[in-house]
């Protein structure tokens, strides 16, 4: 059972690149919802690769934010973590992450690589790669130099070999 899921995740996965792949030549269908999350802007340079670390904890909540006024929403993940903390994580813009069809629920186990930053005031987790209940889920961001997946090219993500 957990072999064909891991299967059906990592073809989810697949499907999900290659419909970004497919889009990202069209900049009006790429470029939507993407307000705010270009590479190297003000939001982007928040993320630090050389202070990034690893979250482990139980899903609280999730919502839909603007993380600065003019950017566009994205996912925004209440983690609690095995130390009892409660941490905002924001994982990428809505148009990327939702090009993934996996669901995550309140309860589930969540392993988060990313990095602490302050984003209008507040500290929150942004997110590298995701893992649920031990699968790997989503990569929002290249953990060598916190380059945004949703800002690279299709050559540089079929080099990237974004399902693992």
């Amino acid at each position: 059972m957990a072999g064909s899921m891991t299967t059906r995740l990592g073809w989810r996965v697949a499907l999900a690149v290659v419909a970004w792949c497919v889009l990202a030549p069209f900049p009006g269908l790429a470029q939507t919802g993407l307000a705010g999350w270009e590479r190297g802007g003000a939001y982007d340079r928040l993320y630090r690769p050389e202070a990034a670390t690893t979250l482990t904890g139980r899903l609280v909540g999730i919502r839909e934010a603007a993380p600065l006024p003019g950017m566009a929403p994205g996912p925004v993940l209440t983690v609690r973590t095995t130390d009892g903390t409660v941490v905002e994580a924001q994982a990428g813009p809505s148009a990327f992450a939702k090009l993934l069809t996996y669901t995550v629920s309140p309860g589930d186990r969540l392993k988060i690589r990313g990095a602490f930053a302050d984003v209008g005031g507040q500290t929150v987790f942004l997110v590298a790669k995701l893992r649920v209940n031990g699968a790997y889920v989503f990569k929002c961001r290249r953990t060598r130099d916190g380059v945004p997946y949703w800002s690279l090219s299709k050559e540089t993500l079929i080099r990237e070999k974004l399902p693992q």
